[in-house]
């Protein structure tokens, strides 16, 4: 893959925002709206219920920041082809059809005050576009859809000033010339100089990064990645459906953070522009446990290899960071570990910790257990981190 821009790898924690027209809908009336191909005669109707009424892009990206998130993805379009601004040759958007106003534009503005890189998602697939429809069927036809496309695609390049990411979705079905991807890499990257792109771009060399999506990888990876996850298992906004509790997404965080990955999970505001309580509620608790611990979080690389701790790590340059997410009956333990330990700290607390090693041959080389003691007062509710540091300034452990 193309070299990225080094913020990315260092921001670990962003926000998918995906505000599609099925959030502002009632799920029976979405239904009705859907049966029987009814949907292109109701559309419009749809649409008059996405308000924004109470979105502040400004407010929202505060309660981002807040939540300890770098960086944010809004949805301009998904496949129901409803755009959030006002779209070259697409006159179903939010500008003419919805709330009268450029929500993209709101957006991007609103993450740039407070700090944050704004990214924008691009869905290829348009399913209100009739040439689209066509399934590339009649070469006039697609030529002139993916024409509309790119265009679609400039707009997000000149129209909002300074955009750090592109997010691509849906790229199945045609191949990257059909798509004329190439062509549209050329145009971003000629438009927005050291913008990252992910790799849903059919031909995945011509993206930053990969995309793994509700499904985290097994191992650390040598590629930039992001994984892209819900709260549930929808992308849109779902009345009374089971979230993960907070504890599982400290955890699924973690685990992408060790591993070298960030962590991109989806928020779903509803048509006025606000959050569900239920997802506020999620967002919190993550947030609060990664504001505790910013050190062992932004900037870090992997730590140790599997098997070596009963947990996550990370590291920043000799210092190490445990990830512990179940409690231990009284100590942490770390196999393969060289070097002697200069000090072990509760990370939130700076509370010095109490260590001991078992086993080894430290004059041979050879690697034996740390035992960190780890005082049940210390245990954080979802995850405890421990920093540890080293008498020779290095990290070096043993390789399972």
């Amino acid at each position: 893959m193309a070299h990225i821009a080094p913020w990315f790898p260092d921001a670990k924690f962003g926000v998918f925002v995906h505000w599609v027209l099925r959030s502002a809908v009632d799920p029976a009336r979405w239904r009705e709206a859907t049966e029987g191909g009814a949907w292109r005669a109701k559309r419009r109707e749809m649409a008059k219920l996405f308000t924004a009424e109470k979105f502040d892009a400004r407010a929202m990206a505060r309660q981002f920041r807040a939540w300890g998130a770098r960086y944010a993805v809004l949805t301009t379009v998904h496949e129901g082809g409803f755009y959030l601004y006002d779209a070259p040759e697409s006159e179903f958007n939010v500008v003419r059809h919805g709330c009268g106003r450029d929500l993209t534009a709101e957006f991007v503005e609103g993450m740039r005050a407070e700090g944050l890189k704004a990214g924008l998602y691009y869905n290829h697939c348009d399913g209100n576009d009739p040439d689209f429809a066509d399934g590339g069927r009649d070469p006039a036809r697609w030529a002139r859809y993916v024409a509309r496309s790119h265009a679609r695609v400039r707009h997000l390049c000149t129209a909002y000033g300074k955009i750090d990411l592109l997010w691509f979705d849906a790229d199945w079905g045609h191949s990257a010339e059909e798509w004329d991807t190439p062509g549209m890499v050329a145009m971003i990257e000629n438009l927005q100089p050291g913008i990252v792109l992910n790799n849903r771009l059919r031909h995945v060399n011509l993206g930053h990064y990969a995309t793994p999506e509700q499904t985290a990888p097994l191992g650390p990876r040598h590629d930039p990645w992001e994984l892209c996850d819900t709260l549930g298992s929808a992308w849109w906004y779902e009345k009374g459906e089971t979230l993960k509790e907070v504890s599982h997404l400290v955890r699924i965080f973690g685990d992408m953070v060790s591993q070298g990955g960030n962590y991109l999970l989806n928020l779903s505001p509803l048509g006025d522009g606000t959050i569900a309580p239920e997802q506020r509620e999620r967002f919190d608790g993550l947030g609060a446990w990664i504001v505790r611990h910013p050190e062992a979080i932004y900037g870090t690389r992997p730590g140790l290899p599997p098997g070596l701790f009963n947990g996550a790590s990370t590291r920043r340059n000799a210092a190490l960071y445990l990830l512990a997410y179940d409690c231990p009956r009284n100590e942490l333990v770390v196999k393969g570990l060289r070097g002697r330990i200069a000090r072990a700290t509760h990370l939130a607390s700076a509370t010095p910790l109490r260590w001991r090693t078992l086993g080894g041959h430290p004059g041979r080389g050879g690697a034996g257990w740390a035992c960190i003691a780890l005082p049940p007062a210390l245990n954080d509710e979802h995850a405890t981190v421990v920093k540890v540091e080293f008498e020779n300034g290095k990290l070096e452990f043993e390789t399972p």
